[in-house]
């Protein structure tokens, strides 16, 4: 008798040590399963900051060498005293020049880090359903990787944003300085 009360509670024991297991188990997985939709969060940022990337970039690089060639055509060809209106619009055109440039630059940069985030993201994804990382690692990586990601949607989008502000001004100057250039 006496061994089959000792048989009991060791069996008891190991019931509630096989369930308390699982409830660890299962907490480990729901926070695996956080972290896995914390990731796949981040991932739908970066899908969608592709769309502020999608940029009509021969367009653009066709502007730069359009101002270029105008203000080339004015410096070889203008022989007349250039009044005060002709002088701000060259140099507006060449303003608009450099802001091309610049955010040309900028958006090879963020092409760049989109791919290497995107890369970042599954990356670490992986880590997670592997379970390589602790939690402290994983923590560390995600938050250093969300500020990143939120960093580069603010850069798509000011460079988006600027490209397509200055349009109307660029047409406007190409078509004044164009009908200028043929008189």
């Amino acid at each position: 008798m006496f061994k089959v009360k000792s048989y009991l509670y060791k069996s008891k024991s190991i019931l509630i040590l096989s369930i308390f297991g699982l409830l660890i188990l299962s907490k480990c997985t729901t926070f695996n399963n956080e972290k896995i939709k914390a990731i796949q969060q981040l991932q739908d940022t970066l899908i969608l900051n592709q769309e502020n990337l999608s940029i009509d970039i021969p367009l653009f690089k066709y502007r730069i060498e359009a101002i270029e060639q105008t203000l080339r055509n004015y410096r070889i060809n203008y022989k007349e005293p250039m009044n005060q209106d002709l002088g701000l619009q060259l140099s507006r055109f060449k303003v608009l020049k450099k802001i091309y440039f610049k955010q040309m630059g900028e958006y090879d940069f963020c092409s760049k880090e989109q791919k290497d985030l995107t890369s970042q993201m599954k990356n670490l994804l992986s880590d997670v359903k592997s379970n390589r990382l602790s939690k402290n690692e994983f923590k560390q990586y995600f938050a250093q990787e969300k500020k990143d990601i939120f960093e580069l949607v603010i850069r798509s989008e000011k460079i988006k944003k600027s490209l397509y502000e200055i349009e109307p001004e660029y047409i406007k100057l190409e078509k004044t300085l164009l009908f200028s250039s043929e008189d």
